[in-house]
C-alpha cells in the first residue's frame, strides 16, 4: 500500500492497540518472537481524514525433531482461530503435499507428522489462508 496526499501521519497497531512510538511510514520488528504474533494495521491520516490499512497477520512456524522416535513436528504460533495449511515436500523444487488444514485452536499449535520416520528428507511449511 502506498499512501499519498499531502502531509501524512501514521499510527501502527498490533491486535487493535496502538504501538507506542510506531508512527513512521514503515514498521520494522527486530528479534521476532511468539509475543509478536498477531494482526498488524496502520492508520494513515491527512487533512482529508484517515484510513486504516488491510490487516496483516504475523505468524511463526518452526520445525523440530523429537529425539524419541525421530518424529517431526511443526509448531505454528499465530492468532487463535487463524487458518493455516501445513504442507511438506521432499524436494524444495518439487510440489508441496497438504498434510492438514487447521484453524489454530491453541498457541502454539503442534502438528506431529507420524509419517516422518519413513520420509528421512522432508521440508515443511505453514501457509496462512
Amino acid at each position: 500500500m502506498l499512501a499519498t496526499g499531502g502531509v501524512l501521519s501514521y499510527q501502527w497497531q498490533f491486535d487493535g492497540t496502538n504501538i507506542n512510538s510506531a508512527t513512521g511510514a514503515s514498521l520494522t520488528i527486530t528479534n521476532v518472537s511468539v509475543a509478536n504474533t498477531g494482526v498488524y494495521t496502520v492508520i494513515v491520516n491527512n487533512a482529508a481524514g484517515s484510513v486504516t490499512s488491510t490487516s496483516v497477520t504475523l505468524a511463526i512456524a518452526s520445525v523440530g525433531i523429537k529425539l524419541l522416535g525421530g518424529v517431526a513436528d511443526v509448531i505454528v504460533s499465530g492468532p487463535l482461530d487463524s487458518n493455516y495449511v501445513i504442507q511438506a515436500t521432499s524436494n524444495l523444487l518439487g510440489s508441496w503435499t497438504t498434510l492438514t488444514n487447521v484453524s489454530l485452536p491453541t498457541q502454539p499449535y503442534i502438528y506431529i507428522d507420524y509419517s516422518s520416520p519413513t520420509n528421512p528428507r522432508q521440508f515443511y511449511r505453514a501457509v496462512p489462508q
